[in-house]
């Protein structure tokens, strides 16, 4: 274990080395910038829908986990890695860096179970006919699949702990996190490629195909219905509206939270399997 250890100090000092004062500076006012957008649009996000009771729907609840994690990941994962980045070298105590990578993995769980869960939502709302039977439609469901994930979440990372994993520093990142070289934990950061890479991931493509193929049909069945009741049009309109509307803004939510989450999860893929990436993707 010693030479390992050894060996992983010194290529964090040759990659610390490589930093010169623009650097450092630049990537610390973009890490301040994003820590500071993160708090206050995702506090903004949780009080909005905590004291509008307009706002206290099925839909913003899935919103409001998503924004709670977020809100957390900038406290507890991101805030310490700013100090990090301005001395330019490990500063963390050790429980602090354990605690580092269990929020980040914890919370990164949640945000990736959280928009499975709106994809599902989504898909009972738009495609599921309500004779087929259900879930995640009633505010009962929906608090218990929302607060299953999270306790889900918070467990997964302890399996690391258990197999007598501890977290290392990741100099290219500026964070603590587990190592998931397949070569070591071989059953765990397969486990979890598994089940957030391909499950989570497939899910939520297979969802939202779903309910792009099924509003599609919709829309053209209006386009083609040319004798209907005026009330009858009406009412079917508002409700169509309505559900598009929703489908839109979860849609728009979930897809931002991928396109962010993607190519951090791709680079860890391929760190898992020791293939080599600069520091520059990394950070």
């Amino acid at each position: 274990m010693e030479p390992e250890l050894v060996t992983e100090e010194e290529r964090a000092r040759k990659v610390l080395a490589t930093r010169d004062r623009m650097s450092i500076v630049v990537e610390s006012i973009i890490a301040t910038l994003v820590v500071f957008v993160a708090l206050t649009g995702n506090c903004l996000v949780c009080i909005a829908v905590c004291r509008c009771p307009r706002l206290r729907t099925i839909s913003n609840a899935f919103i409001g986990s998503l924004a709670m994690a977020d809100f957390l990941i900038a406290v507890t994962v991101v805030t310490p890695s700013i100090a990090l980045t301005i001395t330019n070298r490990m500063i963390l105590p050790e429980a602090i860096c354990q605690s580092q990578a269990y929020f980040a993995l914890s919370l990164l769980s949640v945000s990736l179970l959280t928009m499975c869960l709106t994809a599902i939502h989504r898909y009972m709302k738009v495609v599921r006919p309500p004779h087929r039977g259900q879930i995640l439609v009633t505010k009962r469901s929906v608090a218990l699949a929302i607060s299953s994930s999270w306790i889900f979440s918070f467990m997964f990372p302890s399996i690391y702990w258990a197999a007598g994993r501890k977290a290392r520093f990741y100099p290219g990142e500026m964070l603590c996190f587990f190592d998931l070289l397949v070569v070591k934990t071989p059953g765990i950061t397969m486990s979890y490629v598994i089940i957030f890479g391909i499950i989570i991931y497939g899910t939520i493509v297979f969802c939202y195909a779903q309910v792009y193929r099924t509003v599609r049909q919709h829309k053209q069945r209006l386009r083609a219905r040319t004798v209907q009741p005026q009330g009858i049009r009406r009412q079917n309109t508002r409700l169509s509206v309505e559900e598009l509307r929703v489908t839109r803004l979860l849609v728009a939510v979930v897809l931002s939270y991928v396109i962010c989450w993607l190519p951090a999860l791709v680079l860890w893929g391929f760190k898992a399997y020791g293939v080599p990436v600069h520091r520059r993707l990394e950070y």
